[in-house]
């Protein structure tokens, strides 16, 4: 049996714009950087561990849609998510929250500058 909220997630993901789409990404990375954290703080290191593989998961997505022929933005943001996924390795294999820290600061800013390019085509950011 499909759950209410897993039915509206699956409409909604079904129904975003590419864009949107991205947003969701970014949204769910730097969710998955902060239940991390969290983790790590209640000294759950495999709970971490799942957290981060995750969001190691998503920045691999988002780096294979990275068309490298289009330019110097794709040449930018593809060493922005190498950098995070670095970090976000590190972090899983060492439980150094500064690494996981660097990376979700990296995340974040991605997904803000995304949510405010979005708005300012008019989609819902």
């Amino acid at each position: 049996m499909i759950k209410a909220a897993d039915r509206y997630k699956y409409i909604q993901v079904m129904t975003a714009s590419p864009g949107r789409l991205v947003q969701m990404m970014f949204d769910a990375a730097v969710r998955g950087c902060a239940r991390a954290k969290t983790s790590l703080d209640q000294g759950d290191v495999l709970g971490a561990r799942k957290h981060l593989l995750l969001v190691q998961d998503i920045v691999v997505e988002l780096r294979s849609a990275l068309n490298l022929e289009s330019g110097n933005i794709a040449e930018a943001l593809w060493g922005l998510y190498d950098y995070a996924y670095q970090r976000l390795v590190h972090a899983s294999v060492s439980g150094d929250e500064k690494a996981l820290g660097e990376a979700q600061m990296v995340l974040s800013g991605l997904r803000d500058a995304w949510k405010e390019m979005l708005e300012g085509r008019g989609e819902d950011g």
